[in-house]
């Protein structure tokens, strides 16, 4: 009786640990912020798991889509290959997945492009038009994306809490348990 009490609780402790597993964003290229300064071909984001097939990436500028001339999936990593050199100004990444754990994910990566063979007055156009629309526009999407990255660490924070306190009252319910048991012998 008392193996099987221990494996028991076993369980019950390594279930909670397992389930509670999310794949989150480990890195990006470009990163969140960036300045990219050269050609971009490729933008490679990187998971901390496994991603399934049907994940998915989309690339915009002051809300317009960038159409990417492909999407893949390779284990952890998503990677899109675009269509055409991406001129100056602000971009974001949405992405989508859905991790080994079945739960679907999604997050931004905001970075801006600064190219040095570009004219000057294309840029200056270019920011003039980014400014206004990224006031109305990107500060939803940073507020969006600080939200995403403390939800997440909540989470987890949530998911170990409940684990700890699950755990502390099966033991108390197992030593009461046991206690009944020995003063019935």
């Amino acid at each position: 009786m008392l193996k099987k009490l221990v494996l028991l609780l076993m369980f019950i402790l390594l279930v909670p640990n397992i389930t509670s597993a999310h794949t989150g964003l480990s890195s990006s290229s470009p990163k969140e912020g960036q300045a990219v300064t050269e050609d971009l071909k490729e933008i490679t984001l990187t998971y901390e798991t496994k991603i399934e097939k049907l994940s998915s990436m989309k690339l915009k500028k002051a809300g317009t889509e960038i159409p990417l001339r492909q999407t893949k999936v390779l284990d952890n990593q998503m990677i899109g290959i675009l269509s055409e050199p991406l001129s100056n100004g602000p971009y974001v990444i949405e992405w989508k997945i859905v991790g080994a754990d079945g739960h679907p994910i999604t997050g931004k990566v905001s970075f801006k492009v600064q190219l040095e063979n570009n004219e000057v007055d294309d840029q200056e156009k270019t920011d003039k038009q980014s400014k206004s629309e990224e006031t109305e526009e990107r500060q939803p999407d940073v507020k969006e994306h600080e939200k995403s990255a403390p939800v997440k660490e909540s989470n987890n924070s949530r998911n170990t809490l409940i684990t700890v306190i699950t755990s502390i009252l099966v033991l108390v319910l197992l030593a009461g348990l046991l206690l009944l048991l020995r003063k019935k012998r």
